[in-house]
């Protein structure tokens, strides 16, 4: 789920986060997918609250990643620092 993007990769990070955010919640399946993404890409830069969000978005929506996916993202959150 995290991998090594380089910052030109990951573009502007606290707005992929909250462009993430909002796809994730609208709703339709291509939005919550390209939302995952951003999110991800967001979480690889070490953005709390892609990280964070993420997370949420993986344990309401568990049937849609793996256990693997949820613990590492839950990992992810502790390592930057999110309680």
């Amino acid at each position: 789920m995290f991998g090594s993007d380089s910052s030109k990769e990951l573009g502007h990070i606290p707005s992929m986060s909250h462009v993430g955010s909002i796809l994730v919640a609208n709703g339709d399946d291509d939005s919550f997918k390209n939302g995952v993404n951003y999110l991800q890409r967001a979480a690889n830069g070490n953005d709390v609250n892609a990280v964070v969000t993420l997370s949420k978005v993986i344990i309401t929506n568990i049937s849609r990643f793996s256990i693997d996916e949820a613990i590492g993202c839950c990992f992810k959150a502790a390592d930057v620092g999110y309680n």
